[in-house]
């Protein structure tokens, strides 16, 4: 990550804006992946499932 700072901007906006970017930092670390792994239900084998959902032909 680039941070461009002019010689213009003041201490202060410079300390908030290093606090929003590390507030930001933070948020963005501790997401939940964990709805988008794991077993589908309700599906016997996964590859016949694949092979009949992409098959445009049927």
């Amino acid at each position: 990550m680039i941070l461009e700072i002019d010689d213009k901007v003041s201490a202060v906006d410079f300390k908030k804006s290093l606090q929003l970017i590390r507030k930001n930092r933070v948020q963005r670390q501790h997401r939940n992946y964990s709805k988008f792994f794991g077993a589908l239900p309700n599906i016997a084998d996964g590859l016949e499932f694949q092979k009949a959902v992409r098959n445009e032909w049927n």
